[in-house]
């Protein structure tokens, strides 16, 4: 210790109601090793504008296949269900004719051979033409066993896609959305700069 110097007192446990001493010397809060940088260092923005641009070339294009997939599956599945009401209408008439009862062979016969019972008649539709020319009934079962028309959805119409969506899926522009990703990840990790 040196001679003729008072030792200032520690400071009180609240800083802001500290007293002021002339002449003692106080350290800066941003000088010396123990400094603390800023709250948001400007390479977590780098970081996050890196994982984003990387994360949307990855997701954008998976999405559009995605859509693309669940189209075709919607329409695989609407083929399936017309195919499997035909071949329910198919199955139950192959069972009425494996085991015919009285009015599935009346009807066959009516249908196929174009004959009726004694005492009944086949109903004859007018042709669009005249009322004295009789149109004959089909003698074809298999077109009321058909179910309706497959109707197959089209192919939704898709809007003008964005900047960054058509960056996403070119295969030029999204190489270049890569590096720049990359690269703001590279910049976002590195350390921040320290003075000498």
């Amino acid at each position: 210790m040196q001679a003729g110097r008072e030792i200032p007192p520690p400071p009180p446990a609240d800083a802001a109601e500290a007293p002021v001493i002339k002449g003692a010397v106080t350290a800066s809060p941003n000088a010396g090793p123990g400094r603390r940088g800023p709250l948001l260092d400007a390479g977590w923005l780098f970081l996050l504008a890196g994982v984003a641009l990387l994360a949307s070339t990855v997701l954008i294009p998976a999405q559009r296949d995605l859509e693309e997939a669940r189209f075709y599956l919607k329409r695989a599945q609407i083929a399936e269900e017309h195919r499997l009401a035909r071949m329910s209408n198919y199955a139950s008439y192959l069972g009425m004719v494996a085991d015919p009862d009285e009015q599935t062979l009346t009807n066959l016969v009516a249908t196929q051979l174009n004959k009726a019972p004694q005492g009944m008649t086949l109903l004859a539709s007018d042709s669009a033409g005249s009322g004295t020319q009789k149109k004959k009934p089909a003698a074809d079962v298999y077109a009321s066993l058909e179910p309706p028309p497959l109707v197959l959805p089209e192919k939704p119409e898709r809007g003008e896609p964005s900047r960054l969506e058509r960056w996403a899926t070119e295969d030029s522009s999204r190489l270049w959305l890569i590096a720049a990703g990359v690269m703001c990840v590279l910049v976002g990790i590195l350390p921040p700069s320290r003075e000498v």
